[in-house]
């Protein structure tokens, strides 16, 4: 899955202390979500997550989920859900890190 999103951000204010602070975030809302979803069901699990910054900032998030039985749960929607969430977070937390408030035209 890719996604690409123009967020107008001013890069020099993403640190890359900021940018570990949230992978972890993400990494944690991503656990939270399989843990909710697939639960006891699930036997393993593997999330690599990095962050780069150099004239655009770039997530990617590579997951393995192995769980017992398929029946009622559908793991692939289950891991785009935990996608979603997590490119969701990691967009609001760089907007308010380095994003522009659209009612001041100014940077955060």
């Amino acid at each position: 899955m890719t996604k690409v999103t123009k967020l107008n951000l001013k890069l020099e204010k993403i640190t890359d202390d900021k940018l570990e602070e949230l992978i972890a975030k993400v990494e944690e809302l991503i656990i939270n979500t399989l843990n909710k979803r697939i639960g006891r069901r699930m036997e393993h699990f593997n999330i690599i997550i990095s962050a780069e910054k150099e004239d655009k900032v770039t997530l990617t998030i590579s997951m393995e989920v192995i769980g017992k039985s398929r029946g009622k749960i559908n793991y692939e929607a289950v891991i785009d859900e935990a996608l979603n969430e997590a490119f969701k977070l990691f967009e609001k937390e760089l907007i308010k890190i380095a994003g522009e408030n659209t009612k001041t035209k100014k940077y955060n």
